[in-house]
């Protein structure tokens, strides 16, 4: 990235950290122990869905509807619970839960045998088993 802009990485770090700090984007740091994970984010997601579409109306392509949804449930976690990028799934909450996202169709595949995971699926009403309605988390802001 700082090639791309032809500015250094510290100077990509702190603009990281100024738009986060402002509220624009959350950048979900990676779980666990490291040099990776005082300075790099490992992902960097704005910091809700409405301002995602606002910014960029072509993110409504299917191709990105993973992106958006990954915007979602971030928005809506981290403001409650420490939100890590996760080995197993997408994302560690609270250094406890995984959570793998995903739409109806989501397989268990990526977290099965991982305790405290759980699918947060697009396009679903009602959730069962390990698998939780997406939209539900939008209750928690």
């Amino acid at each position: 990235m700082s090639r791309e802009l032809g500015i250094s990485k510290q100077y990509v770090y702190q603009y990281i950290d100024h738009l986060d700090a402002a509220g624009l984007i959350n950048a979900v740091p990676h779980g666990g122990t490291g040099h990776k994970t005082v300075r790099k984010p490992a992902k960097i997601l704005m910091s809700n869905s409405n301002l995602l579409f606002a910014v960029n109306r072509a993110m409504l392509a299917e191709a990105e509807r993973g992106y958006v949804r990954e915007t979602f449930f971030v928005s809506q976690l981290a403001q409650l619970f420490k939100t890590t990028i996760s080995d197993h799934g997408d994302f560690k909450v609270a250094d406890r839960y995984v959570f793998e996202i995903g739409g109806a169709g989501k397989g268990k595949e990526q977290i099965k045998n991982v305790p405290n995971a759980f699918i947060a699926a697009d396009g679903i009403e009602v959730g069962f088993a390990n698998t939780i309605p997406l939209y539900l988390l939008g209750f928690l802001y």
